[in-house]
């Protein structure tokens, strides 16, 4: 499901739901992840990992080729030096 089909309040809350699960598995399996995959982009949905590659269109067309869709996963680098701003 994507947003362009949200059609009722439970088509929202199940993206939702659906959106927690994967955050809740980013979470975690995050130290496991960055240890295997430093400083690469990782795409993660309710179910695991779907796709890792140092380059986000890379990640994003192989979560993509695997079906999921944009509010299926969640995208994130997993920097081994995250800066730090100031703002």
């Amino acid at each position: 499901m994507t947003l362009e089909n949200v059609r009722t309040g439970d088509d929202a809350l199940s993206i939702l739901l659906e959106s927690k699960q994967a955050k809740q598995c980013f979470h975690d399996n995050y130290d496991q992840w960055k240890a295997m995959y430093p400083d690469q982009w990782v795409a993660v949905s309710k179910d695991g990992l779907v796709a890792h590659h140092e380059g986000l269109d890379s990640v994003i067309a192989g979560f993509r080729e695997k079906g999921y869709t944009n509010t299926q996963v969640i995208v994130k680098r997993l920097d081994t030096k995250p800066r730090a701003f100031i703002l």
